[in-house]
């Protein structure tokens, strides 16, 4: 294998890595604000659609503003592993 398919393999085994954690790290954002939520005293159901709504506006708007950063791009896959995060924080909590 020469250098240049290593380096590949490499990129590639990071982006999966980078990809996967999108779910926990949008789990742990969406129960936080879930969290944040309840101690304000909001009934769950609404601490609970509010940390998700908040969570998936603030994944649609990191998307977004990737677009404008050299070397980066939109994903919709990236939305979607960060909306199932959310959904899976809420079905924690």
């Amino acid at each position: 294998m020469d250098s240049g398919s290593e380096d590949n393999a490499h990129k590639d085994w990071l982006s999966d890595v980078q990809n996967i954690l999108h779910v926990p790290l949008f789990a742990l954002l969406s129960f936080l604000w879930i969290i944040a939520y309840r101690g304000r005293g909001h009934k769950i159901k609404r601490a609970v659609s509010m940390g998700l709504s908040i969570t998936i506006v603030y994944s649609l708007l990191d998307e977004y503003h990737q677009y404008y950063v050299p070397g980066r791009f939109m994903s919709v896959a990236d939305v979607s592993l960060d909306a199932i995060g959310a959904f899976l924080g809420g079905g924690i909590y």
